[in-house]
């Protein structure tokens, strides 16, 4: 699309090959931030080429192309964040809330909130400023909050959520930790860990119920890792598995300078 003969390629599909050329580069097993920016590049014109508007600006665009696609604005989010982008991965992530509240999908738009919180620990942990602690800590307990105004039957979307909140804490919990706050770090730490473990029960007894009915257990579906809907979740998902690097790096992506927070967290400061 950028060498010879690029500008001969049928408009309408330019957007999916950006679109598919960064999935291709998040799905893989390799992801480096160089990886991550390519992908976070590609992400950025697809949204930039689904705007249908005559916009004044490229923001303006973006915005546009994020309502009509809101998943693929969360993959934005998401590859910025993996590149090291963790202020860009922020306001993505916030974009792709709004844009999900937009068409009615607030489970989606509350997991995005709680992405674009998690963000901001990532700034916070990695410059160690008191206002960027500050600025992560009213996004992450606002978007905490929200998740119990979410209903559905989708049972599936809402241990998702769940799974996110306990995400979310912990990190809020690393910063206030690493920041001397160790008093709110701790319970921030407790209550994650009491509701994911409220969901590993849950968890088990659906199945326990299953079970005893005789239903037909439902199909494994692989995931495909760059979906907002490929997060961890039931079974997948525990307090005793933060104090694992590889859990947090492969399945969470956090990236290192919050791990290093969760560490000292994990080990109380030891």
């Amino acid at each position: 699309l950028e060498g010879p003969g690029g500008e001969l390629a049928d408009p309408e599909e330019r957007p999916a090959a950006r679109l598919g050329r960064a999935r291709a580069l998040r799905a893989s097993s390799d992801l480096s931030p160089q990886r991550a920016a390519t992908a976070a590049s590609d992400y950025r014109v697809a949204l930039l080429l689904t705007s249908r508007e005559e916009w004044d600006t490229d923001s303006e665009r973006i915005e546009d192309g994020a309502s009509r696609n809101p998943y693929a604005a969360w993959e934005w989010a998401s590859a910025r964040r993996e590149s090291g982008d963790y202020k860009g991965a922020a306001e993505s992530h916030v974009l792709a809330s709004i844009a999900f509240a937009e068409v009615g999908d607030k489970p989606r738009s509350v997991i995005s909130n709680l992405d674009a919180g998690i963000d901001l620990a990532a700034v916070a942990a990695s410059t160690g400023d008191a206002n960027d602690v500050k600025e992560a800590r009213t996004l992450l307990e606002k978007a905490i909050a929200s998740t119990v105004a979410v209903e559905g039957r989708d049972v599936e979307l809402l241990q998702r959520i769940i799974a996110k909140e306990g995400e979310a804490r912990i990190a809020l919990a690393s910063i206030l930790w690493s920041n001397g706050d160790k008093g709110a770090a701790e319970a921030q730490l407790g209550e994650a860990c009491v509701r994911l473990d409220q969901l590993e029960a849950d968890a088990q007894a659906r199945e326990a119920a299953r079970i005893k009915s005789g239903a037909m257990p439902p199909p494994k579906i692989q995931k495909l890792k760059f979906s907002i809907d490929d997060g961890v979740s039931a079974g997948e998902i525990g307090c005793s598995r933060f104090k694992s690097d590889k859990f947090l790096s492969e399945s969470l992506r956090w990236p290192e300078v919050l791990r290093v927070k969760v560490d000292k967290l994990q080990k109380l400061g030891r």
